[in-house]
């Protein structure tokens, strides 16, 4: 019955490309679509343990990027992988608990009293004993259908969530004609004949609800239960007793008894409230908070699931693959970067390795701080407790502290990988924030995108190139808007628009293959990638421009306004 479920999750899975995607995005993926292709079942049907552990096989898998019948290393326990993400899990649904929570909802339905044939048919058929809808799901009498048993046996689950369901509802009394007073909890946490079960046996009323076990009197109500004979005298404290446990508790005639759901604020069953209290797990406020700030609104998901393996040292560093008896592929365990007989795990290789320790110099000198490095992640991930209450700035240094690490491993993995040599001085020179390209003046927007000596050249030729006279000593802002000074024609100031963005963003390009892969910027080439560029950009949304590439390099002024006429 199950395995066309199965199949459609196989199927599902092998049109995406698990080890394509980052940690992130395979979270959001599971959490997202594969956990929702369940709901409705769940709804309707209690999921055997065999089909949820074959789907639990497949989630896994694709979770740590594993393909087909590939396996891949779990690098955290699956349970924890179901925590909420405050307790240090992903916030991955848990289907056993999820499917009972669902189910759950059949008993949230009966309990508001919806109508409908399914609850005639259900009340016709297991209401033989008379009673409330509780006493039909509770006991139960002769054969059921195994759809009813499903329904029944979610509450009955070994273990610490055993009866979840029938001590999750509570009866709020009415007029109390509904309300079993010796079988009901409505009073308490148990029902007064378990609490009392001496009393119970003496009742003259066993069988009879609240509204016949008292009167009203001038408005009052009266608790006045009977017994089948004289008690004795430690019979009499427990009658003084159940007199002050349900003295507070009033009948109110003309108002209906009605069943409270305790876990939720509007007292109504909820598939969210059922699950939380199904997966609840003991409370560490140090550690929520922590985890909390993991998951930062502010970084993409990739560097926040990072950051998680991070502080559960979970990551694939030489010692943790040692352990996990991949020696051969990591040979000695010694870490790559600093080559000095220290063995990779967390600690060394973001914090104490000489070759990491100046980015934490900087980060104490940018921020103005002392960042101790002998500690470990956790520590220094928590920093900011014990220097800043303010929450602008212990979201700041999560993303300072998140961008580190993250470069770190990157620079980790060009070294082991691709042989790439770290440089250090990398952070030296963008520390001193001179201008990569001329070496010369502090680099900001205006200098970089300007007055930059290699980039002046740029400007003038489109100068040239359109026919005009650009200011280069003003600010972006000005130059951007400078169409306006010499043209009153729309195609021309869009034209304008798409050569100052070709310009800019050919610097910026540039820039960077000036800093991080040492790259000579080349005068002549720059500007004919920029016209070049310009070109297949206005080519690609105006493709009715009937204008060849040579027209474009030498009039193009005449291109926007002869040939990009008209709207198709």
């Amino acid at each position: 019955m199950w395995q066309p479920l199965l199949e459609s999750f196989k199927k599902k899975l092998s049109s995406w490309k698990g080890r394509q995607l980052s940690l992130g995005g395979r979270i959001t993926l599971i959490n997202s679509v594969l956990s929702s292709l369940l709901v409705f079942l769940m709804s309707v049907y209690r999921l055997p343990k065999g089909t949820l552990k074959a789907i639990d096989k497949i989630r896994k898998s694709f979770l740590w990027g594993g393909e087909g019948e590939r396996k891949r290393i779990n690098w955290v326990n699956w349970k924890k992988v179901c925590l909420p993400k405050e307790a240090g899990g992903l916030g991955v649904r848990d289907l056993g608990n999820f499917n009972r929570s669902l189910m759950g909802k059949w008993w949230g339905r009966l309990a508001v009293k919806e109508e409908g044939l399914w609850r005639r048919v259900i009340a016709s058929k297991y209401s033989e004993g008379g009673g409330h809808w509780m006493d039909w799901v509770r006991n139960g009498v002769g054969a059921c259908s195994s759809w009813w048993r499903d329904v029944r046996g979610i509450n009955k689950e070994e273990g610490e969530t055993s009866g979840w369901l029938t001590e999750g509802f509570r009866l709020k009394l009415g007029e109390g004609k509904d309300a079993s007073f010796w079988w009901d909890e409505w009073c308490g946490e148990i029902c007064l004949a378990n609490k009392f079960p001496r009393l119970y046996l003496l009742s003259a009323g066993k069988e009879k609800d609240c509204s016949q076990m008292g009167t009203m009197c001038n408005g009052t109500w009266k608790w006045n239960p009977t017994w089948r004979r004289k008690l004795l005298e430690r019979e009499e404290e427990a009658v003084t007793e159940l007199s002050t446990l349900i003295e507070g508790v009033k009948i109110s005639p003309g108002r209906p008894d009605e069943w409270e759901w305790l876990h939720s604020k509007d007292s109504r069953y909820s598939t969210k409230s059922a699950y939380s209290l199904l997966t609840k797990v003991p409370r560490c406020p140090n550690q929520e908070k922590v985890f909390r700030r993991v998951w930062n609104p502010n970084l993409p998901n990739k560097i926040s699931a990072f950051n998680w393996q991070l502080l559960l040292n979970r990551l694939p560093t030489k010692s943790n693959l040692l352990k996990r008896g991949l020696g051969a592929t990591m040979g000695d365990g010694i870490c790559n970067l600093c080559q000095e007989e220290e063995e990779e795990d967390a600690t060394h290789l973001f914090l104490k390795c000489k070759k990491v320790r100046w980015i934490w110099k900087e980060c104490a000198k940018w921020w103005g701080i002392n960042i101790e490095t002998q500690a470990d992640c956790w520590k220094t991930f928590e920093h900011p407790g014990a220097w800043s209450r303010n929450m602008r700035i212990r979201k700041g240094w999560d993303c300072t502290w998140s961008a580190v690490v993250w470069y770190i491993w990157l620079m980790r993995n060009q070294r082991i990988f691709q042989n790439l040599e770290m440089n250090p001085g990398l952070g030296a020179t963008m520390g001193d924030g001179i201008c990569n390209l001329c070496q010369e003046e502090e680099e900001d927007a205006t200098h970089l995108f300007l007055k930059c000596k290699k980039v002046r050249w740029i400007w003038k030729e489109c100068a040239r190139w359109w026919g005009i006279n650009i200011e280069t000593q003003v600010d972006c802002w000005k130059t951007f808007e400078h169409p306006g000074a010499w043209s009153k024609n729309m195609r021309i100031k869009k034209g304008w628009d798409f050569t100052w963005s070709a310009v800019v963003w050919s610097i910026w390009l540039m820039r960077n293959q000036r800093i991080f892969q040492n790259l000579e910027m080349n005068s002549g080439k720059l500007f004919e990638l920029v016209q070049v560029r310009l070109f297949l950009w206005i080519k690609a949304k105006k493709a009715w421009c009937y204008f060849t590439l040579s027209d474009w390099l030498s009039n193009p002024i005449a291109c926007l306004i002869v040939n990009c006429g008209g709207n198709r």
